[in-house]
């Protein structure tokens, strides 16, 4: 059954190869199409993640602290 299995493997992967030869400029074309989806699935990943840390981050955050920064007024200063 496994010998089978790599027969057909291998026949499959020869017709692949053959096929890639007869039709180079379809294959090309595939290769550029499927480099360019994966690179914008990267890129929809990565911003997807950056989106969650945020907003992990503005979730941890209950509020924000101000300070006055400032010269004290001369009538306390005495």
């Amino acid at each position: 059954m496994a010998i089978g299995i790599m027969i057909f493997a291998e026949a499959l992967l020869t017709l692949a190869v053959v096929w890639g030869i007869l039709h180079e400029d379809k294959l090309i074309r595939f290769e550029r199409n499927f480099a360019a989806a994966v690179k914008a699935r990267v890129r929809y990943v990565r911003r997807r993640a950056a989106a969650a840390q945020h907003r992990r981050i503005n979730a941890r955050v209950l509020y924000t602290p101000t300070t006055v920064v400032g010269r004290m007024d001369d009538s306390r200063a005495a």
